[in-house]
C-alpha cells in the first residue's frame, strides 16, 4: 500500500540511491499503472508519494499487459549496442537474477501435464521481474516519452491534497 511505499522509499530506496548513485540524475521510468488509484489510509496515490519524495520522473506505464512488457525485456536482453549487450544485470541483483533463472514463472494448471496459467506465479521474484519489465518498456518507449512526461507533470502539478481542517472533521 501507499504507507508501505512511503516507508520503503524513505528507509530503503532513497538511502540506497544516495549511497550508490549520488549525483546521478534519474531520467525517468515506468511503474505499475494501478498505482494511480487512491490508497485507503492517506488517500495519496503511489505517484503522488513518489513525487513528494522527489521521484516525479516515475510515471504510470501505458500498459499493464504482460506480453508487451516481457517483449521489452527480451528485446533488450537480445540486443547488442556497439558489440556489447544492451542490458547487463549486475551480480548484485541476486533476486532479479534468480527470478530470471526460473524463479519467475507461470504455474502449472493443476491436474494437467503441460498447461500453464496465463499470468506469472506471484512469489518473491515477481516484483523484481515486474520492475525490470516496466524499466525495459520505458527504455523502449522513448519515442513518445517526452510528450507523455510533460502531460503527466502538468496534470499532477495541478492536483492538491485535500485534508480535513481538524481531527474532529475526520482524520
Amino acid at each position: 500500500g501507499e504507507g508501505g511505499l512511503r516507508q520503503f522509499s524513505t528507509n530503503i530506496l532513497l538511502p540506497q540511491l544516495r549511497m550508490n548513485y549520488f549525483g546521478v540524475p534519474i531520467q525517468g521510468g515506468y511503474a505499475d499503472p494501478t498505482g494511480t488509484s487512491r490508497g485507503p489510509t492517506d488517500e495519496s496515490t503511489c505517484y503522488e508519494i513518489l513525487r513528494d519524495i522527489g521521484l516525479k520522473q516515475i510515471l504510470p506505464c501505458p500498459t499493464n499487459a504482460l506480453l508487451p512488457r516481457i517483449a521489452a525485456v527480451e528485446g533488450l536482453l537480445t540486443k547488442m549496442i556497439d558489440g556489447e549487450p544492451a542490458l547487463v544485470i549486475s551480480p548484485k541483483c541476486v533476486m532479479l537474477r534468480k527470478g530470471l533463472n526460473g524463479g519467475y514463472h507461470r504455474q502449472r494448471v493443476p491436474r494437467t501435464q503441460n498447461e500453464f496459467s496465463d499470468q506469472p506465479f506471484k512469489n518473491v521474484y515477481s516484483h523484481y521481474c515486474d520492475a525490470l519489465q516496466y524499466l525495459c518498456y520505458y527504455v523502449n518507449d522513448s519515442k513518445s516519452k517526452n510528450k507523455r512526461n510533460e502531460e503527466f507533470l502538468k496534470r499532477i502539478g495541478k492536483q492538491t491534497k485535500h485534508r480535513p481542517a481538524s481531527l474532529i472533521a475526520g482524520m
